[in-house]
């Protein structure tokens, strides 16, 4: 049993200095410059066009640590690891920024979907886009640390890839129904027709008009001939 005291009493030490050189290690050099490189990639195949802007929302601070400090006009805002997971933190800075006027720096998309920005001070940049490719929609704005810790190291050249979505097709305006009962126009060009005759066209359904009154007294015909064979048959009987 003492050993077992004895030795976590030497192991819980070691174990605190494990812990702390990542934090010691991750103290960002301030003499340095970063760059933040974006692919814009849409299933694969590059979509280029449009613009992206950048802004510098926060410098460093490197007392007990690696942490943000808001730029002017933006000190109402916590940029602690904990806020910055709030997917809802960046679109309230962003309009924060349009408010105070910060200077933002715009790059072009080139046509393999990728912008870089380099030469960029230390700090917490928010990544806008107001000019989007054609055919899609513009990415929601987000935040990119630099450097940005990765695997116990410090990454000065940081790569990211925003997802753009195509934009959904605008709907058509309904055509109105047309009424089943009224007959349509021919496809084939007709005669002008003299306005003071009445136009006596039927619709298309293979009907003629003549015979109908040759039916028509075709019928009165037969029955006169019946009420004739008819009396003569009474006047032979009788």
């Amino acid at each position: 049993m003492n050993r077992i005291k004895l030795l976590c009493l030497f192991l819980l030490p070691a174990l605190l200095c494990l812990f702390l050189l990542p934090a010691a290690a991750l103290t960002p050099d301030l003499s340095r410059t970063g760059s933040i490189r974006l692919t814009m990639r849409y299933e694969g195949q590059p979509v280029g066009g449009g613009e992206l802007t950048i802004y510098r929302v926060a410098g460093i601070r490197t007392e007990n640590g690696y942490s943000f400090a808001p730029v002017s006009g933006l000190e109402s805002f916590d940029f602690s690891a904990a806020a910055l997971e709030r997917p809802e933190l960046a679109s309230e800075v962003l309009a924060e920024v349009e408010k105070v006027g910060l200077t933002g720096y715009t790059e072009q998309i080139g046509a393999d979907g990728v912008v870089r920005f380099d030469d960029l001070t230390l700090g917490l940049y928010l990544i806008e886009q107001k000019v989007s490719a054609p055919g899609f929609g513009c990415i929601r704005p987000f935040f990119v640390c630099l450097p940005m810790a990765e695997d116990g190291e410090l990454i000065y050249d940081v790569d990211a890839s925003p997802k753009p979505f195509p934009m959904e097709p605008q709907p058509t305006e309904p055509t109105t129904p047309t009424d089943p009962t009224t007959p349509t126009e021919p496809s084939h060009p007709t005669e002008p027709t003299d306005p003071t005759v009445p136009d006596e066209t039927l619709p298309q359904t293979g009907q003629l008009k003549w015979p109908v009154p040759v039916l028509g007294i075709g019928g009165t015909l037969c029955l006169l001939a019946g009420l004739l064979v008819l009396l003569c048959m009474r006047k032979e009987r009788d």
